[in-house]
């Protein structure tokens, strides 16, 4: 096969540009939550969560017109596994807000003599999961687009233009023994909307999340704007809000937590609760039918919410906390709920605007 000269990969190049076609149209985990909120209570919350969410479902969520811009969820399909189950969770959340979808594959044509292949690869995908989202959820509208260049270029690109953007954490291209791919991690940090990361669910277990919405709550600009976006998917799931602050992320063990003073601790553990309830009242007033249990713990922040998570339908966190160096734009509690969180994840940007 002979090499492609300047100006047939310039063609080649525009011609992939535009082929931006539009294709027509729980988990049993519960001991965790049960452990933190009281068994009794979070049987009872539980059982009016499932009823509220029925309600939402009565309302005939799917049913209006497709939403432009803003509002559409879109997609990053790559051809894995991974990224077929967040299809499917992203089709299930579109139908709940009554919105449209937009399933997305990057084309990377490099190199140019490759263009073709590669082509008709990412249109294969499209269809194929285009396939799976009508089997289940004929009544949504979606599209698809085939555009070209790198992948996290371009799902950046696409987020300036939507309300939220959803990737498989382990792409087709992995390494193995990896937890989250680059494309997840890097979509996280750098995402201009709130970025969903799905790990590890098959559409089955997609359709069986059930539980609360758990935030991680630091008092930073990014955990405010989380809470704020929490509070919202707690309201349009039917669902309970945990919201939960870890007050120490130091491990004390041994002679070192005996050495600490007891009023010192309960002088934290009172501004940490003091903390939490000051962040609460704005976006109850807001969000006036949205039960929320708040939750303070002398932990480590990401290891109580990894393990929340295996009872939660849904995990948000800020991108970046209070702690973090200047210049990160992911958070050592963020990054470490990407390659860990056992339900699915929704970073969002606390410099964020709607």
């Amino acid at each position: 096969m002979s090499a492609l000269s300047d100006l047939e990969r310039t063609r080649a190049a525009a011609e992939a540009r535009r082929d931006m076609t539009a294709g027509t149209t729980a988990p049993s985990h519960l001991d965790p939550m049960a452990r933190f909120l009281g068994a009794k209570h979070y049987q009872q919350v539980r059982s009016s969560s499932e009823d509220r969410a029925s309600a939402v479902a009565e309302r005939g969520a799917g049913s209006a017109p497709a939403a432009p811009g803003r509002r559409r969820i879109a997609v990053g399909i790559d051809g894995s596994d991974s990224a077929r189950a967040a299809a499917i969770w992203a089709a299930g959340e579109a139908t709940r807000r009554g919105t449209a979808l937009r399933l997305v594959h990057a084309l990377d044509i490099q190199p140019a003599v490759f263009v073709g292949a590669l082509r008709a690869q990412g249109r294969r995908w499209l269809d194929d999961v285009a396939a799976a989202v009508r089997d289940g959820y004929p009544d949504l509208v979606f599209d698809t687009e085939l555009r070209t260049g790198a992948p996290v270029p371009e799902l950046i690109e696409v987020s300036r233009r939507t309300a939220m953007i959803v990737v498989g954490s382990q792409g087709l291209r992995g390494v193995s023994g990896l937890l989250a791919g680059s494309t997840a991690v890097a979509l996280s940090g750098h995402g201009v909307c709130p970025v969903a990361v799905i790990r590890e669910l098959t559409p089955e277990r997609v359709a069986a999340l059930a539980g609360p919405v758990v935030v991680g709550v630091d008092g930073s600009s990014a955990s405010t704007a989380a809470l704020g976006v929490a509070f919202r998917e707690a309201s349009l799931a039917g669902a309970e809000l945990v919201a939960v602050h870890t007050w120490n992320d130091v491990v004390l063990t041994g002679r070192a937590f005996a050495a600490a003073e007891a009023a010192s601790v309960d002088m934290l553990a009172r501004n940490a609760e003091r903390l939490l309830e000051d962040c609460l009242p704005e976006h109850r007033n807001n969000f006036p039918g949205v039960t929320v249990r708040p939750v303070v713990l002398a932990d480590q922040p990401a290891a109580r919410l990894v393990e929340l998570s295996t009872a939660a339908r849904l995990l948000v966190v800020g991108s970046h906390g209070r702690g973090g160096f200047a210049g990160m734009v992911l958070g050592s509690v963020s990054r470490n709920l990407i390659h860990h969180a056992a339900c699915p994840l929704l970073v969002v940007r606390g410099d964020l605007t709607e």
